[in-house]
C-alpha cells in the first residue's frame, strides 16, 4: 500500500522498507546533526512554514525522548522561504528544539527522500522499526485524537520489539 492511502493515520500492512538516509553530516543540504543511530526511529517529514509540522515536532519530541527513540526530523522544503539560509534552524530554535537537542537528528533538505516515500503532505510522521520498515504513518498533525494515541502505541511496540 502507498503511504498516501491512509490520508490521516494507521498501520502500514505490510510494513514499507525505507531507503537508507543520507549519511554525511555537514554537506550542503545534508545533516545539521550527526545522523541517527540505527532504528527504531520516529521520522518527521516537515516544512519550516507548516504550522501542523511545528505542532507535531513539539508534541512528539517529548514522546520520543520518553521512549528513548530518536526523532529524525527530515526537513522537506515546500516554499522558497523554507529554503532560506538558516531558516529551518531558526524555526527549530523558536520551537525550543534547537539543532543539537539530544535525541533529535536534523536533516536540512530531505526532499529527495520524501519523494522516495511518496510524501506529498506536511507533516508526515513515520514509525520505523529496527529493520528500517515504516510500520505506522500519520499524515497531518492530529493532536490528541485517536491517530496520535495510535502513533504513540506503535512507537511503544517498536521500542519493545527492539530490546
Amino acid at each position: 500500500m502507498e503511504l498516501l492511502d491512509f490520508r490521516r493515520g494507521g498501520p502500514l500492512d505490510p510494513p514499507r522498507l525505507l531507503p537508507p538516509l543520507p549519511e554525511k553530516p555537514g554537506t550542503a543540504g545534508g545533516w545539521l546533526t550527526e545522523p541517527p543511530p540505527g532504528p527504531p526511529w520516529l521520522v518527521a517529514l516537515w516544512g519550516a512554514t507548516c504550522w501542523y509540522c511545528k505542532k507535531g515536532l513539539v508534541g512528539l519530541a517529548p514522546v520520543a525522548r520518553r521512549l528513548g527513540i530518536p526523532l529524525v526530523a527530515l526537513h522537506a522544503p515546500e516554499f522558497p522561504a523554507d529554503e532560506a539560509e538558516g531558516y529551518p534552524e531558526r524555526v527549530l530554535e523558536e520551537l525550543g528544539l534547537p539543532v543539537g537537542t539530544e535525541g533529535i537528528h536534523v536533516h536540512r533538505d530531505a526532499r529527495a527522500w520524501a519523494e522516495l516515500v511518496a510524501m506529498r503532505f506536511w507533516p508526515t510522521f513515520l514509525v520505523v522499526d529496527r529493520d528500517r520498515r515504516a510500520t505506522y504513518v500519520l499524515i497531518g498533525w492530529a493532536g490528541e485524537d485517536r491517530h496520535y494515541r495510535e502513533l504513540v502505541e506503535a512507537l511503544e511496540r517498536v521500542r519493545a520489539g527492539s530490546r
